[in-house]
Parts: structure tokens; C-alpha cells; sequence
């Protein structure tokens, strides 16, 4: 009977630790998953919505989608089959710089521009008709 009373409390705590690993987990792989978005939705000119209006352009290739900007340099974004490209893009570079896309919606962009060692910025786009 004793064993049972000690047993009950350890598998509970047990198992409320693994529940917390599990949830942890699944939160982080939200974070850090890769989308995919279609080429044709960034395929043109963008316009920053801060006082800058700052340009970019997206141009679609046969496996890469580029998304340049002036003086900036250009991140590649590597096309799947269905036309799509990841939402991580990339300048080949050491320290290396990353780019992060977000389609808030058709006419609305956000992207987290990175490079290793420095904070990250965001910077929010609209297309140009």
C-alpha cells in the first residue's frame, strides 16, 4: 500500500514534466518554422511604410526568387516545385545575412532583416501597383 501512495505522486509529477517538454517543443517548432509563399504574390515593387519609403524588388528566376534593394545587396529565396519560395532568404556572405519573409496579406509584407552578431530589424512593405 505504501508503494502505491509514493508511486501516485512521482508518475504525476512525471508526467506533468513531460507535458511542459512537449508543449515547449511544439512552441519552439512554431517559431522557427519555414513557410512557404507563392512567387507571383512578391514578384514586383515594394514600398516601405516608414518615412523613407524605402524600395525593394522581388524578380523571379527558373529556381530562385531575388529580392533586391539598393545598396543592400540581394537575398536569394530557393523556388520548390510548386512555384512557391521558403520564407528564409539569404545573401552568400560571411558573417552570413538572413532575411525573413512574412505576407500579412496580397498587398502587405513584413520582413526581419539579420546578420549574424547584430539585433535584427523589421521593416514593413506595401506593393506598388
Amino acid at each position: 500500500m505504501k508503494v502505491k501512495h509514493i508511486l501516485l505522486p512521482i508518475l504525476l509529477i512525471a508526467s506533468k514534466i513531460v507535458y511542459a517538454q512537449v508543449a515547449s517543443s511544439n512552441e519552439l517548432d512554431q517559431q522557427t518554422e519555414v513557410k512557404s509563399i507563392y512567387v507571383k504574390l512578391l514578384v514586383g515593387f515594394w514600398e516601405s511604410t516608414d518615412t523613407l519609403k524605402h524600395k525593394i524588388e522581388f524578380v523571379d528566376s527558373r529556381v530562385i526568387c531575388w529580392l533586391q534593394q539598393k545598396g543592400g545587396g540581394t537575398f536569394e529565396f530557393m523556388k520548390d516545385s510548386f512555384d512557391r519560395v521558403s520564407s528564409n532568404g539569404f545573401i552568400a556572405a560571411w558573417p552570413p545575412f538572413n532575411c525573413d519573409l512574412k505576407l500579412i496579406s496580397k498587398d502587405t509584407l513584413q520582413v526581419l532583416y539579420s546578420h549574424f552578431g547584430s539585433d535584427a530589424v523589421v521593416q514593413s512593405y506595401v506593393k506598388l501597383k
